[in-house]
């Protein structure tokens, strides 16, 4: 067990007490440190893992670990929205419902969504592009895949409440697994958001998805990336990550996608800076905190767990913040099928 490992379980364990804005100066000034660092020793950079028999390994795991943790967590911290990836706030929002909304506005222009199509949403978490897309578009008709419990729980109650979005006869919930899901029909749009961090087969991922999409239809992924810079490596997780918050969780460089082309091709891509995750993070540790002893009281929260979720959160700010956002950030793909 490296030092690293032994500092965060002194601090869940209540052995190493630190206010939250202490622990927040020391990663920022860690992370900095350490990737200013790296290029001149590499300690931080492993060789790339290979891709699993599985398209996403450890997934009922993940779910246990994270997704399926209790809703009045999730409620308390991710906002109006529900939406737990990333926001947009380099276009000017103030607030974290205006940028969520102002991130799912342009997932919907990049992933050139049209009114009558039927969307696939892989990953759908809360509902919160399906619903956006619904109001949007009074024609479209929208399929969610999710495998959380906790997350098929809530959309089922939205589709039992009158007049909520979710509630129309256009929006389909599927609650199973990447790994084995089919469909008997196509899709012209798939859209996939936060969850390539959890793919640990591209290969195998894009070939099924594929066997879902029409052959006009477009693809759009948006997941973490970290800007490669040439480097032969990927970046190492850190054991935290692994056992408490993404099992078996991998980021890719940015141009990774570009070496799978067996299924698609890129028509185009982005990076999104990481200030826009620092800014999210930092909303959504802000909603933690103000209701914590709720989220303690509903969701069943221990100490250690509230510390481990408060650490999660200021160290993944930390990350994105690192090199002004220019390291670690978003990347977004809009691929045609071949």
């Amino acid at each position: 067990m490296g030092i690293e490992t032994r500092v965060v379980d002194a601090y869940l364990d209540g052995r190493m007490p630190i206010s939250g804005p202490a622990m927040q100066a020391l990663l920022n000034a860690y992370m900095q440190a350490y990737y200013w660092l790296e290029p001149f020793f590499g300690r931080d950079w492993i060789a790339p893992p290979p891709e699993s028999e599985e398209i996403a390994q450890r997934s009922r795991e993940l779910m246990e670990t994270h997704y399926n943790l209790p809703l009045a967590m999730f409620e308390s911290m991710l906002g109006r929205s529900m939406k737990y990836s990333m926001a947009l706030w380099e276009t000017g929002a103030q607030d974290l419902d205006a940028a969520q909304e102002a991130m799912l506005a342009d997932v919907c222009a990049k992933a050139d969504i049209r009114d009558g199509q039927k969307i696939l949403d892989i990953g759908c978490g809360f509902g919160s592009f399906a619903e956006h897309a619904l109001r949007r578009y009074p024609n479209v008709r929208v399929w969610g895949l999710t495998l959380s419990q906790t997350q098929a729980d809530y959309l089922r109650a939205r589709q039992a409440e009158p007049g909520h979005p979710l509630s129309s006869d256009r929006f389909y919930l599927i609650q199973d697994d990447f790994n084995a899901v089919h469909f008997d029909h196509t899709f012209q749009r798939i859209v996939s958001l936060g969850v390539f961090e959890h793919i640990s087969n591209l290969s195998k991922a894009l070939e099924k998805i594929r066997g879902f999409i029409s052959d006009d239809g477009l693809l759009f992924l948006h997941y973490i990336a970290y800007a490669s810079r040439g480097q032969d490596g990927v970046p190492r997780q850190h054991d935290f990550v692994d056992r408490y918050i993404f099992p078996a969780g991998r980021i890719y460089a940015d141009t990774e996608l570009a070496k799978h082309g067996a299924h698609f091709t890129i028509e185009r891509s982005w990076f999104l800076n990481g200030t826009n995750y620092k800014r999210t993070l930092q909303a959504w540790l802000a909603n933690f905190l103000a209701h914590s002893a709720a989220i303690q009281r509903s969701a069943g929260f221990t100490p250690r767990r509230m510390r481990l979720w408060e650490f999660y959160l200021r160290s993944f700010i930390a990350t994105f913040a690192t090199q002004g956002g220019r390291l670690y950030g978003n990347g977004q793909y809009r691929l045609r099928p071949i």
